[in-house]
């Protein structure tokens, strides 16, 4: 991306008590272009030596405009660890070939200019003798600001020689040299700003303005075919025709990713934690949301098999799909897909004596094997295998903005074809009170989170009551067909509330990634990132990655999370033993 490095010294001995201002200022005038994502800005108010070869080194490739504002000579720039000579600094921005405009805003500068020039640095703003430092702090101010606005060049100088005027006068030159030639001589002793470019950039003087973010050909188009999608549920499954209406209830593993693609990122916030623009963070997003549409159904199919003993009905292959699933070391499930398991799974209901839970899933199965949702679901699964290749081949902005509109493209059909999901809902069970009285019927009050929220209406997972003559199961998720409390699903260990499990109010839901029987240790993925790991150790509460997978002696004992080690391996180990005829030792 385009970059301006702005460059500040200041002396010990001999301070400049206006330059902090100018640093901040002009930092300011720019920072809403930089938040527009038309450049990058790199701003040192406290250069030196090093950090300047470093910067522009770093940047050589980029970098379309330098600043340096300080104290100066000749030949010199005067940086916080002493003298910059002029021919190791012109030799510096000659190699870089996107530069357009040096300002060297100190005293006497003019005589690096030719140098410069020499080293087709196209145009130079220098001085030609003493500046007032108020003057040139003003002069800099304006410059930057009327750049920002989209002003030209010679635009921008014209208006920071006035701006710097009414502080005293000036004598300067407009445009006053071509090629390497400079002024033979100033008029007096006054300060002299100085607009000198090669002979082969006067255009520039006129035409270069700071760049605009490339406009991508088909950046509206984001969004639209998740819309449609969103809206022909809607139709289908008689919601209001809107997608937030269609959003609201979907289940919060589903709803979630596809809340963050819609998202829109105010001035304020961190780029990083947003997806409403063309972008690999987007692009992983799209296919983390489907991700999460493959991976409920498939916890949902085994929930209930190991719920209603089915096991005998699987085949070796499908129970070898669910032990290399759910049984592993692995610590990142951004290029797996449950496609494969979850099919195997929902096969089996075809010539099932009873119903599913989930109703949908002989249809579903159905619909798989159709040519449009076949080569969808084939597209998406190619693009999760084929990541690594496809982000090294990326070479523009354009190549992210087709991978993302394909990825949604396709998305968008299994989005429709899975919208069946409206029908449910989730609940996070945190925990049970019985009440008990001789002249009442029992009951149990559940302190639940209901798991739902649409794209518009601000976060609702918050606690909730509800009481029942019978208990559900603690510390779990059910899943319930909307508004029927009389049934319910539990989906636990493959999805969990951690705030239920820490006794934190709210929820924190997150998946099962993996666990290691050997390495005895749980990974979950919170359902509202894409990447965040929860590890779950024994008596351990490991605090980062490198803690995590290559082990730590420093880490900290945690009760609480030992105990829901205990409560998750338990479960575990009853799932391998129904499901898999196995303990977990022999896994």
């Amino acid at each position: 991306m385009a970059t301006l490095l702005l460059t500040y010294a200041n002396s010990e001995t001999n301070r400049l008590p206006t330059l902090t201002r100018e640093y901040q200022e002009v930092s300011d005038a720019l920072r809403n272009r930089q938040a527009n994502k038309d450049f990058t800005v790199i701003a040192d108010p406290t250069l030196n030596r090093d950090k300047m070869a470093k910067d522009i080194r770093a940047n050589e490739s980029d970098i379309c405009l330098f600043l340096f504002s300080g104290h100066a000579g000749r030949d010199q720039l005067f940086l916080e660890d002493g003298a910059g000579d002029v021919e190791g600094i012109a030799a510096l921005l000659g190699r870089c070939p996107s530069l357009k405009l040096v300002i060297l805003n100190g005293c006497s500068t003019q005589g690096q200019v030719g140098l410069l020039l020499e080293k087709n640095v196209p145009i130079v703003v220098a001085t030609s003798s003493a500046v007032d430092d108020e003057k040139a702090t003003r002069f800099s101010i304006q410059f930057f600001t009327e750049l920002a606005k989209g002003l030209s060049i010679r635009e921008a100088y014209e208006r920071g020689i006035e701006r710097a005027k009414l502080y005293g006068k000036i004598q300067h030159v407009s445009v006053e040299s071509r090629g390497v030639g400079l002024p033979s001589s100033k008029t007096n002793d006054e300060p002299l700003w100085g607009l000198y470019y090669n002979q082969n950039a006067d255009g520039l003087l006129d035409t270069w303005r700071l760049p605009v973010r490339e406009q991508l050909s088909g950046a509206d188009e984001l969004n639209q075919d998740i819309k449609k999608a969103l809206v022909g549920i809607a139709k289908k499954y008689s919601i209001s025709a809107t997608p937030n209406a269609v959003l609201e209830r979907l289940p919060f593993t589903i709803n979630e990713p596809i809340r963050n693609l819609f998202a829109i990122k105010a001035e304020t916030q961190e780029p990083d934690k947003f997806y409403d623009t063309p972008s690999w963070n987007r692009y992983q997003m799209i296919l983390y949301a489907y991700r999460a549409v493959v991976n409920l159904t498939t916890y949902t199919l085994l929930a209930e098999i190991w719920e209603k003993e089915l096991q005998n009905q699987l085949s070796e292959n499908t129970l070898g799909l669910i032990e290399a699933a759910l049984f592993s070391e692995s610590t990142n499930d951004s290029s797996l897909s449950h496609l494969e398991l979850m099919t195997a799974l929902g096969r089996l209901w075809r010539n099932a004596k009873e119903p599913s839970f989930l109703s949908e899933i002989s249809w579903l199965i159905g619909e798989l094997e159709k040519d449009i949702l076949k080569k969808a679901l084939d597209d998406l699964e190619s693009k999760i295998a084929d990541q690594d290749r496809l982000k090294r081949s990326i070479s523009s902005p354009a190549d992210v903005l087709r991978l993302c509109l394909e990825a949604e493209k396709s998305f968008s059909f299994v989005l429709y074809t899975f919208g069946f999901w409206v029908n449910y809902s989730l609940t996070s069970v945190k925990d049970i009170e019985l009440f008990k009285f001789r002249h009442l019927q029992t009951s149990y009050l559940h302190r639940i989170v209901r798991l739902q929220i649409g794209y518009i209406i601000p976060a609702k997972i918050t606690d909730d009551q509800y009481s029942a003559s019978q208990p559900l199961d603690t510390s779990s998720i059910i899943l319930q067909r909307q508004g029927n409390w009389a049934e319910g699903l539990n989906l636990s260990p493959f999805l969990i509330d951690k705030n239920a499990l820490i006794k934190a109010p709210k929820a924190d839901l997150h998946y099962l990634l993996s666990f290691s029987p050997k390495q005895d240790f749980f990974c979950y993925r919170r359902v509202t990132s894409n990447s965040d790991v929860w590890p779950i150790r024994p008596e351990k509460k490991l605090v980062s990655d490198e803690d995590i997978f290559f082990g730590s002696d420093d880490s900290e004992i945690d009760t609480e999370f030992s105990n829901y080690h205990s409560l998750l391996k338990d479960l575990c180990a009853s799932f391998s033993q129904s499901v898999l005829n196995k303990s977990l030792n022999e896994l």
